[in-house]
């Protein structure tokens, strides 16, 4: 498929582009792939998105042209799907999401269904879209900007008795007391994680190994050895403090 946005799918679908390769338990030299695919590669018009399925009958090297698993009606889109082979039958489940439902978000976003499918010979058929759930899902909750999102915040440590730590992507760190917010400090990088053993003793991390130490009144930058980023922290004391991030 093109790249593109799905008209009303705010929320990402990099996980569809992930084939489910399913080696047949039943049939040596048997491979079934399962992945998403657009029908006419254009997510603007037509069925945005369905899930196929295509095998190969000699180790991988002919497949047989993809035919479609999820069963969804008209131009209604089926994405992320997942895939399992039982290891004594070689039955096929898959699963996807699912907006044939038609219900929307506040933003107009489509709500999504969990669907179900199964194949009981091999991937030739398979049975009719089962709904899993109840009540469909918003995912646009989950959908986390990921560019040009403005600030975030990034961590908060609750040091008790109503007052708290907070850091932000915009380098802030953020103090509660007395039931409201103020910015305590704030520095020319991201922040990510902040934790400490009292309100005079605290701990903030960023990128590059940053390490900032809070006693009250300063901020002071600690020596962390590391240039890479690290991305949260905890601890049992002051003095027995432990940061993990990258590499």
């Amino acid at each position: 498929s093109l790249a593109g946005k799905i008209p009303g799918a705010r929320f990402w679908l990099q996980g569809t582009a992930q084939p489910w390769v399913l080696p047949d338990p039943k049939v040596p030299g048997r491979v079934h792939v399962v992945a998403n695919d657009d029908p006419d590669d254009d997510i603007t018009t037509g069925d945005p998105a369905d899930v196929f399925i295509a095998t190969s009958n000699d180790f991988g090297l002919n497949w047989t042209t993809p035919h479609l698993v999820s069963d969804g009606p008209g131009a209604t889109f089926q994405v992320m799907p997942t895939a399992s082979i039982d290891p004594w039958t070689g039955w096929i489940v898959v699963t996807y999401y699912d907006n044939r439902g038609g219900q929307v978000n506040g933003s107009g976003n489509w709500l999504l269904d969990l669907y179900s499918t199964m194949s009981v010979d091999g991937g030739a058929t398979f049975s009719p879209g089962l709904r899993i759930n109840d009540t469909p899902f918003d995912p646009d909750a989950g959908a986390r900007c990921r560019w040009n999102c403005g600030s975030f915040v990034s961590d908060v440590w609750a040091a008790g008795g109503g007052e708290a730590f907070a850091v932000t992507s915009a380098g802030q760190v953020l103090h509660r007391l007395g039931g409201s917010w103020a910015t305590l400090a704030t520095f020319g990088l991201q922040l990510l994680s902040v934790w400490g053993s009292s309100n005079t003793d605290v701990f903030l991390s960023g990128p590059n190994g940053v390490i900032y130490h809070y006693d009250g009144v300063q901020m002071t930058q600690q020596l962390s050895n590391t240039s890479n980023g690290l991305w949260a922290m905890d601890g049992t004391s002051g003095s027995n403090v432990y940061a993990v991030g990258a590499g």
